[in-house]
């Protein structure tokens, strides 16, 4: 089963079947939307915003923001674990929850940016109103 993957880079060929990732293009996608939560979030409550999530919302009320990334850091090598199992066995369901992972971290990013925009609105209105 191995032998039909193709080289994903250089190394590649020299890597046992075992280290090489199946969904290298996606991680880098859903790592990058998972850090943005985190950076957007963390903005947002800088701001007087409130986390919605309820699990993140108690990892910070023990643990503050460390607690928050340590959340996230823990979700993310989950869902790149069940990726990488599942992507060995049934490599369209692999590719799907990798799909759906990046997906699913797309609407914190979003909402966080809206957040972030309608907060500048808010100011810009106070800074400039209308007459």
């Amino acid at each position: 089963m191995d032998a039909a993957l193709p080289p994903i880079s250089p190394l590649a060929p020299a890597l046992p079947g075992l280290l090489r990732l199946r969904y290298p293009r996606h991680y880098p996608w859903f790592i990058t939307f998972a850090g943005l939560d985190v950076v957007l979030t963390w903005i947002v409550l800088s701001l007087g915003g409130q986390e919605l999530n309820a699990v993140a919302q108690l990892a910070l009320d023990l643990a503050g923001i460390p607690g928050m990334i340590a959340l996230k850091v823990s979700a993310v090598l989950i869902v790149c674990v069940i990726c990488e199992y599942l992507g060995r066995r049934r490599p369209s369901i692999g590719l799907g929850v990798a799909n759906l992972a990046i997906a699913a971290n797309t609407i914190p990013v979003t909402l966080g940016c809206l957040a972030l925009t309608q907060f500048a609105l808010v100011l810009f209105q106070a800074e400039f109103p209308l007459r």
